[in-house]
């Protein structure tokens, strides 16, 4: 008796995941076939592909240990050097870097229509085994006004 019950259990379980497995691939179909959701898949993925194809030409144009790329809110593109020689410049030499790069950054982001703002930050990160310290610089700029 107590196979029998095994066998019909097991059963069950086999029945049910199925029919779990059907109903989750039949839901992705719907989701993924609806125009809408579609469209906004390919927008997230085309502003991604778009910060990383900018945060390696950037690597590449203004040597760094490392570049990151970020959206705030949508509208503010910030972009990070981290640890370059940028962060020994004087502030007025720091600032015209910035500005030659926000120009760089807005002739090769391919998502600049969206963009409000551009923050250009030279970081400088410093490690030890007890602490960590950060400093920043950053620098603001309006793209609508920046010159080529």
């Amino acid at each position: 008796m107590k196979r029998r019950t095994l066998i019909i259990t097991t059963g069950i379980v086999l029945v049910a995941l199925c029919g779990c497995l059907v109903v989750s691939g039949f839901i992705a179909f719907r989701v993924l076939n609806d125009p809408s959701i579609r469209s906004g898949l390919e927008r997230v993925t085309s502003d991604f592909s778009d910060m990383i194809d900018l945060q390696q030409k950037v690597l590449k144009a203004y040597p760094a240990q490392e570049v990151q790329v970020n959206i705030r809110n949508g509208r503010i593109l910030n972009v990070s050097l981290v640890n370059s020689a940028y962060n020994q410049l004087s502030s007025s030499q720091q600032r015209a870097k910035a500005q030659e790069i926000a120009r760089f950054v807005k002739d090769n982001y391919g998502g600049m229509g969206k963009v409000d703002a551009i923050y250009i930050t030279f970081v400088e990160q410093q490690q030890s085994t007890i602490f960590n310290t950060n400093r920043f610089w950053t620098y603001t700029f309006d793209p609508k006004t920046l010159q080529p």
